[in-house]
């Protein structure tokens, strides 16, 4: 076990053997250092003979100021660090172990000047200092402005310094000023340093990356160029933490049936829609007195033809909606079967379906075009399934639909009364 002092706090520590010649991490300032052996305390030899009677003689007292000169210049070093560097995180354990931070392959290897106490560094400091204060000229000493008009202008084979004057200053107050505003620098001037290492030398001889304490997932790479023995920041690479994907949102569709989507077209081009013929309930609130009402008139508008029956245009249509899913319902009970007996009743229902709704509706009588008597029996139902995906769509919307279909207004009862359905 040997004893090691810390450059920065001064601090006598006993390091293992293993670790002499390591780089490791104060545990009193958390400053990582270079651990070298402490030097055994100086002992002067005894006197000689000879020179026993040369030291016995008193010596004359002589004043000298180096201490406190050497005081005072200790005094204002330890106040400059204090100054310009953050307050070291206080480990949470004081007398945990060493932190190995490198351990150098040759242990007689000289130490490398930490990042963060690099020289180039300063100007970070500053930097900072610059963006709050919103110190323009201040910040343009901090940065090698040639460097950043070239990355601002990559096109531009000038050279910066033989631009004129007037767009030479024009083009720095706007730089500076929107460096300044960048929220990326404004939230690197609003933090607090969290690890400070160096990066290997790509483009420029010097490359520190920070990290800070609010988001240690982002990464600030500064490149340092020298200029006149001093540093200058070339440019400041951001990189931000991958944002992980939203996942994409649990779409449930609802099941519907294709027909109530799909559309056929008719021998006039028209769309109509496709659906399937089966039973519908009838409107809510039908009675069985009102069917009992309904029947008679129904099958004496059938039989006088349907669309041109005076009853349906006098009696049936005060009804409302009522009548179509009867109707309709008479056409799942009268399916086409080839004949013309068949065709003809069906036409009549759908007939009367026009009337009553003022939808217009293409039931084709012969065949057209190629397809024979199977092709026209199939568009044939096609458009009467077109009735029952219309009822599903406008059968709860009846008010809506007239106002869509235009209705006009009831003719009067006989009587001179009007529907009660107004």
């Amino acid at each position: 076990m040997a004893h090691s002092r810390c450059p920065n706090c001064q601090a006598r520590l006993k390091i293992p053997d293993e670790l002499l010649h390591s780089k490791v991490r104060c545990p009193k300032c958390s400053e990582p250092f270079l651990c070298e052996p402490e030097a055994p305390a100086f002992e002067e030899p005894l006197p000689t003979n000879q020179s026993r009677s040369r030291a016995s003689r008193p010596r004359p007292k002589q004043s000298s100021s180096l201490p406190i000169l050497l005081g005072c210049i200790a005094f204002l070093v330890a106040g400059a660090i204090w100054f310009y560097y953050p307050d070291p995180p206080q480990p949470a354990n004081r007398d945990e172990a060493l932190l190995v931070v490198d351990a150098p392959s040759d242990p007689s290897a000289p130490a490398q000047v930490v990042a963060r106490e690099h020289p180039a560094m300063k100007r970070v400091r500053f930097l900072i200092k610059t963006i709050v204060a919103k110190n323009y000229p201040s910040l343009e000493r901090q940065l090698h402005i040639p460097s950043w008009y070239q990355l601002e202008n990559p096109s531009d084979q000038r050279i910066f310094n033989l631009l004129p004057n007037d767009e030479i200053r024009l083009w720095k107050e706007t730089f500076l000023f929107n460096f300044a505003a960048n929220p990326l620098m404004q939230e690197f001037a609003g933090g607090d340093f969290d690890d400070v290492f160096y990066l290997e030398p790509e483009l420029t001889p010097l490359r520190i990356e920070i990290r800070l304490q609010e988001n240690p997932d982002t990464r600030w790479i500064f490149n340092f160029v020298q200029e006149n023995d001093d540093w200058r920041i070339s440019n400041i690479e951001t990189i931000l933490p991958p944002v992980a994907p939203k996942p994409d949102p649990i779409i449930i569709e609802k099941e519907e049936k294709k027909e109530d989507k799909v559309y056929v077209q008719d021998e006039l081009g028209g769309r109509i829609f496709r659906g399937k013929i089966e039973k519908v309930e009838l409107v809510k609130g039908t009675t069985p007195s009102e069917l009992a009402e309904l029947s008679p008139l129904i099958e004496a508008a059938l039989q006088d033809g349907g669309l041109e029956s005076r009853i349906a245009k006098k009696d049936l249509i005060f009804w409302e909606n009522k009548p179509i899913p009867i109707l309709l319902n008479r056409l799942v009970e009268t399916p086409l079967d080839g004949s013309e007996s068949r065709l003809m009743e069906v036409a009549a229902i759908d007939g009367l379906l026009q009337a009553l709704t003022h939808r217009i509706s293409t039931l084709p009588m012969r065949a057209l075009g190629t397809g024979g008597k199977l092709g026209l029996q199939d568009r044939q139902n096609e458009v009467l399934g077109s009735w029952f995906t219309w009822w599903k769509v406008w059968g709860k919307k009846w008010d809506l639909w007239k106002k869509e279909a235009n209705f006009p207004p009831p003719p009067r009862r006989r009587g001179g009364k009007r529907s009660n359905n107004r």
